[in-house]
C-alpha cells in the first residue's frame, strides 16, 4: 500500500466533501459517516497498514452521489486505495 498515495487521494476526498457537502445532502450526510471519517483521517497521518472495506454500497447505489462524477471520481479513487488496490 503506498501510504503517500492514499494521503493524497484522502486530502483529494476531503477537498471534494468541502465543495460538493454545500449542494448535496446526501454527500454532507456522507460526510460524517464514521467508517469513512475514520479511514480519511488515518490515512492523512498515515497509520494505516493494511487494505480496509468501507462498504459504501448504500452510498453509491442509493443517494445522489452518481450526480457528482468529480465527487464520486474522488471517492471511489480512495475507496480503491485502501482496498489495496493501486489507482495510478
Amino acid at each position: 500500500m503506498n501510504k503517500q498515495s492514499l494521503k493524497e487521494k484522502a486530502i483529494a476526498l476531503e477537498k471534494a466533501f468541502i465543495e460538493y457537502s454545500k449542494i448535496s445532502n446526501d454527500i454532507k450526510r456522507l460526510s460524517a459517516y464514521q467508517p469513512l471519517v475514520a479511514a480519511i483521517l488515518d490515512a492523512k497521518n498515515g497509520t494505516i497498514n493494511e487494505s480496509r472495506e468501507l462498504q459504501l454500497s448504500y452510498w453509491l447505489f442509493e443517494t445522489d452521489i452518481q450526480s457528482y462524477p468529480v465527487f464520486e471520481q474522488a471517492l471511489a479513487e480512495f475507496s480503491l486505495e485502501l482496498g489495496g488496490f493501486n489507482t495510478e
